[in-house]
């Protein structure tokens, strides 16, 4: 029997998000402790080097700038490409980070970019 997710292709990247994800709460947990304000773009930009940078042959990543991000509502963009079957699968993303002293996310529904995230994935 075949698998029939899409994403199944793609379990290469799995080890690699789940190390970034250990490693960004590590990072996060140490700026909260030194009261170190680390922002999103900075740790967006490093975990998309990290994936650009080790996987370069099969994942594009674009990063955004604020300009397009006001317009589309993403922070980035990913297309993981199956070059054996001609196929891709893409997402956009819209980072957010938890602010540490009241441990609430205090721009997650700004100026409607949940809404422009939906609208420009079609």
């Amino acid at each position: 029997m075949t698998n029939s997710n899409p994403l199944s292709k793609f379990a290469y990247l799995c080890s690699d998000f789940i190390r970034l994800n250990l490693k960004t709460g590590h990072d996060l947990y140490k700026a909260r402790e030194t009261e170190f304000r680390l922002g999103e773009d900075a740790v967006t930009d490093i975990n998309l080097l990290d994936i650009a940078s080790r996987h370069s042959d099969r994942v594009i990543v674009i990063r955004f700038n604020r300009m397009l991000e006001s317009k589309g509502g993403a922070d980035w963009a990913w297309w993981f490409l199956d070059q054996k079957n001609k196929a891709a699968v893409g997402f956009r993303i819209q980072a957010k980070i938890l602010n540490w002293k009241n441990n609430q996310f205090d721009y997650l529904h700004y100026d409607d970019q949940t809404d422009k995230l939906i609208e420009n994935a079609r």
